[in-house]
């Protein structure tokens, strides 16, 4: 980890305690300065207390009230039933104000009956509590009232397969059914197709339980530790007897000879000293194995004598290492149904071809140079799978595949072989349904295959990098197409049928062709690049006073296609996207629009929207390279027409001029990301109002962030006489807009940005405007972080009329390379940042003083930033002071401060008097303290900091002494790291008795403090000829 970074370490679910965190990399204590502090979550107390946690926080359960309304939120309506309530209230109550058990029971009792709520009472109450390790006491009981209550046995039998999988993992929902096809639990479904509906159905309702969450997408699941934990003790109680053990060593496992009651088991093996040896298991039906060797291994040859009922059968590895060859014994799996291999090197596999009865054989991220034709005897094999994306196939055995013939689904991603004369042995395959293509060669797309008329899911890509989003799509495929030559008939045919089209290069136009005979009926998303034969994507010949509609059409991409001029050609009526949720035009130099349109005579304007084309669900739009667009959209309109519009991005599109109608942006009502770059002509961004108004208007009032970069020509964000909210705008970037002198023009000089009740915000960068940046007229009052740099013409932040609140959620301040900016703000706005943490101030060469004088002098204390932890003032030339006063300051939590290069400041608090010292009172609970640049006697009995931890002095040539001898003796009574260097002037560091008081001072570095102003020659340096404790004044005997 970085030495001079504060950095926080999680753990989360601490089992065990951590007793050397060195030999994890994280340093702790003093001699790292106590720059990283950990946290961690736990469910159990002691280990708290042997890695001597500072201090612990217990998670309490919810309150009654709190639990009440929680539970009310999960179960639904249900509750409001008169003759439920009160039950309904019990059931609560005995969940004990636990989430996980409120949950579970709330979606267990979901749109249930009253006499399942009176029984579910009954459970709750009367059931004996279970002991758990790490699972609380009071969470067996609702976590198995959920179970009970689930509809059917397959529910309850895929929740318990769910537990076998490794903790806080995503469970692959393929996965689970593979393993149930290979248990049988989907015995009576007629094909694969309808066991995956089943199992999807399944996953619904144990989510709808609360016993399964969403994973990382729509593919996986995931089940809390507390659940899982809950699980398994579950199944140690059922028919289904399963032993989970997992980060096992050879000393753990196996421990003895037979497990002779287990029908499931998954074992994680770790640091394994010897190889595995066999184990009775005559009732395992499921066996997931995986192991962490550091040198090849193999299995012993009677591994598998004693498993005969075994049904399916998972090995994995950490690291890829030999299994080779496998254990004889394997052929005696006369039972298995499911086989995978996951992360092995494979060098034969022919053995598994006397595995007659297997019905799915998957091999992901495996190293095999050959399918055998012993596969081939694997007659009733329905899923054949090769997935590794790193290695590829070199061969599979002639007439293997067409040997499958109760083929339901092939998968072949990475398989070198994967060409024309391979594929043809997939034509007499009649039951085949589900094919995946990944990384076949380019001239299986002009071939003549013939593949069966079954077929309802594909994903082919030919070519071209995997795109992730094919797998949202049941029928997808990506291509590169460099030739013109004809695509094949089966590929035309998968064409009209695919919703999930990516294709790029030359033959993209023979693509477009074959979707346009179908209308793009099926086609979901498209995506076309690099084709510089389309000049339309939808062209016809004929004349039309229809419609065209793409009923389906979700995502629309087109990039680099240079002759692209329209979408559609003008002999149709018009255009229909219903479904249209995404556009994302790139690097299209000659597109003018979507639907072409008469040159308006006026704007002179060849709009890309026009109300001749419809897609009012519109949520993403994407411009960038598009120099011949010269309008975004018509005036004409409706105000609705982009009322779904969340993002809108565009970039170097170099004849716009502006972007839309007022009337059109105000019906922009969910548009939550603006952002403009690079558009040269750009004047400004809403067109002026024909009708002018003085009253509120509310533009955009989604709007969270908005961005105006390099546009050399803005004016202006709006010219209007209205006031404008943007009421939950959190980030403001404008950046490179050398003509833009105010946010919003109005007919009287401005010379201030005119934002107005600008709610919600987190961070506003702003670059380049001019003058004070917020005024009266402009509102932040949710303002967390605010980052200004750049701004040459601005002369202030704020005006000094700011309400006192105005900043008063403020957190972050950064301001940089501002030349003109002479101060930061007024006393009254700095009174009222409450919550401001951190203040940067750099290369600001024009600021005389960070906070302006005081117009009403007092002599009482004057708490400002009370909240402030750093503070660092770097490169500020002209800097004479950070406040002018005559009071008392004090910054009660400052914990760093660093001033650099300031070579005007002679002091941090300017007071009437003359004061030549830092002027800082009362700061407290200091870890930190860098101070470069100052005068004099760095601390002296003005000055309080109680729980300073470290000092670091470096290249203060004006400071004498670090502190004044006047100070109290226990001053540093918490300092334990000491750094000074590069102080010429420094004669002396502190006085006996300030060190004396000194009692947890662990680590003084003294270094460079060289006079130079005296004789270089003599090399005179403050150790040499000074003392590193100032001279006592008297001495006791």
């Amino acid at each position: 980890m970085a030495h001079n970074s504060r950095t926080l370490v999680i753990f989360d679910d601490v089992w065990e305690a951590l007793h050397d965190l060195e030999k994890l990399g994280i340093p702790t204590g003093s001699n790292h300065n106590y720059r990283c502090k950990v946290i961690l979550t736990t469910r159990l107390r002691p280990v708290c207390d042997t890695m001597k946690a500072q201090k612990i926080m217990e998670i309490g359960t919810l309150p009654e009230e709190e639990a009440w309304i929680l539970f009310k939120e999960k179960v639904g309506n249900s509750v409001d039933d008169p003759s439920l309530l009160d039950i309904a209230k019990d059931v609560s109550k005995e969940c004990k104000g636990l989430p996980l058990a409120i949950i579970t029971v709330a979606g267990a009792l979901k749109r249930k009956t009253k006499p399942s709520w009176e029984d579910a009472l009954k459970q709750l109450r009367g059931a004996e509590t279970r002991n758990i390790p790490g699972v609380h006491t009071k969470v067996y009981r609702p976590l198995r009232l959920s179970y009970d209550h689930l509809e059917s046995d397959e529910a309850r039998y895929l929740f318990l397969l769910c537990s076998l999988f490794e903790e806080d993992s995503d469970i692959w929902i393929e996965e689970l059914l593979r393993y149930g096809m290979g248990l049988g639990i989907f015995s009576e479904m007629k094909n694969l197709e309808h066991a995956r509906n089943r199992v999807c159905l399944l996953i619904e309702i144990l989510k709808d339980s609360f016993l399964l969450s969403q994973g990382s997408n729509k593919n996986y699941v995931k089940m809390h530790d507390v659940v899982r934990d809950v699980a398994i003790y579950i199944a140690s109680e059922e028919e289904h007897i399963f032993m989970v053990r997992h980060d096992v060593n050879s000393k753990e496992f196996p421990k003895k000879d037979s497990y002779e009651q287990y029908s499931h088991m998954s074992i994680v093996a770790n640091e394994f000293e010897e190889l595995p040896r066999p184990i009775f298991c005559p009732k395992l039906k499921l066996l997931m194995l995986k192991l962490c060797f550091e040198k090849l291994f193999k299995l012993q040859d009677n591994f598998f004598n004693d498993m005969g009922e075994l049904k399916v059968l998972s090995l994995s590895r950490y690291n890829e290492k030999s299994i080779c060859p496998f254990p004889a014994s394997i052929q005696r799996l006369s039972s298995l149904r499911t086989l995978r291999l996951i992360n092995l090197k494979l060098d034969d596999i022919s053995i598994i071809g006397e595995l007659v009865n297997l019905e799915i054989l998957s091999i992901r991220d495996s190293r095999l140079d050959e399918l055998p034709k012993e596969i081939g005897n694997l007659t009733k094999l329905i899923i054949l799978e090769f997935w590794n994306e790193n290695r590829t196939l070199k061969r599979i055995s002639t007439g293997v595949l067409s040997r499958l013939v109760r083929f339901e689904e092939l998968h072949m991603v990475g398989v070198e072989d994967c060409s024309h004369s391979t594929l043809r042995e997939l034509e007499s395959l009649s039951k085949l349904t589900t094919l995946t293509l990944v990384e076949c060669s380019r001239d299986v797309i002009y071939s003549k295959l013939v593949l069966p008329s079954k077929l309802t899911r594909y994903t082919i890509k030919v070519g071209y990098a995997y795109e992730e989003s094919m797998d949202d799509y049941d029928k997808s495929i990506a291509f590169q197409v460099m030739e013109t030559t004809p695509l094949g008939d089966w590929m035309c045919h998968l064409l009209k049928e695919s919703e999930f089209v990516s294709s790029h290069g030359k033959g993209s136009n023979n693509v477009l062709t074959e979707l346009q005979l179908n209308e793009f009926q099926n086609v979901k998303c498209l995506r076309l690049s690099d084709c510089d034969l389309v000049t339309h994507i939808f062209n016809i010949s004929r004349t039309t006073h229809e419609v065209i509609k793409f009923p389906n059409l979700y995502e629309l991409e087109l990039q680099s296609l240079v002759c692209l001029t329209h979408f559609c050609s003008d002999n149709v009526d018009g255009i229909e996207f219903p479904q249209l949720r995404k556009m994302n035009f790139k690097y299209l130099p000659e597109f003018q629009n979507l639907w072409p349109t008469v040159n308006n005579s006026i704007t002179h304007s060849n709009p890309l929207f026009d109300k001749k084309v419809s897609c009012f669900n519109l949520e993403k739009l994407y411009i960038h390279l598009a120099d011949n667009i010269n309008a975004l959209c018509s005036h004409q309109l409706p105000t609705a027409y982009f009322s779904k519009l969340q993002i809108l991005y565009v970039s170097r599109c170099e004849k716009l001029r502006n972007l839309m109608s007022p009337s059109v942006a105000r019906g922009l009502l969910n548009l939550q990301n603006l952002w403009i770059e690079g558009c040269q002509s750009m004047e400004e961004v809403i067109s002026k109002e024909e009708q002018q108004g003085e009253g509120i208007m509310t533009l955009f009032p989604l709007l969270e962030e908005l961005n105006l970069l390099s546009l050399p020509k803005l004016g202006h964000f709006f010219l209007t006489e209205h006031t404008l909210q943007f009421p939950f705008l959190r980030k403001v970037e404008i950046s490179n807009c050398l003509e833009m002198k105010t946010f919003v023009q109005q007919r009287i000089s401005m010379t201030t940005p005119s934002f107005e009740s600008v709610n919600n915000d987190d961070e506003v960068k702003v670059v380049d405007l001019n003058k004070a940046m917020f005024n009266s007229k402009v509102s932040c009052p949710n303002l967390k972080e605010l980052i200004i740099w750049e701004l040459e013409s601005i002369s202030a932040l704020c005006s000094h009329q700011l309400p006192t609140a105005y900043f008063s959620i403020l957190e972050t301040l950064h301001v940089s390379n501002c030349g003109n900016l002479r101060n930061l703000m007024s006393p009254s706005v700095a009174r009222g940042a409450l919550n401001l943490r951190r203040i940067k101030i750099e290369n600001c060469v024009s600021m005389e003083v960070v906070i302006t004088e005081e117009e009403q002098q007092g002599e009482e204390i004057m708490t400002l930033f009370p909240l402030l932890e750093m503070l660092e003032l770097e490169e500020l030339p002209k800097l004479r002071h950070f406040f002018l006063t005559k009071r008392v300051t004090e910054f009660p939590f400052l914990r760093e401060l660093r001033i650099c290069d300031c070579p005007e400041m002679k002091t941090f608090v300017q007071q009437g008097i003359s004061v030549s010292t830092l002027s800082l009172k009362s700061v407290n609970n200091v870890d930190e303290v860098k101070v470069v640049d100052l005068n004099k006697a760095m601390f002296n009995s003005k000055i309080s900091c109680p729980n300073l931890k470290e000092i670091i002095i470096r290249e203060l040539e004006s400071i004498s002494a670090l502190c004044s001898h006047q100070l109290p003796t226990a001053y540093f009574s918490k300092l334990e790291t000491l750094h000074v260097s590069n102080c010429g002037n420094l004669r002396n560091l502190m006085s006996p008795s300030v060190a004396r008081g000194a009692l947890n001072l662990r680590r003084i570095k003294i270094e460079d403090c060289v006079n130079r102003r005296s004789d270089h020659k003599r090399g005179t340096t403050w150790r040499r000829n000074h003392d590193l404790i100032s001279p006592v004044g008297k001495v006791g005997a």
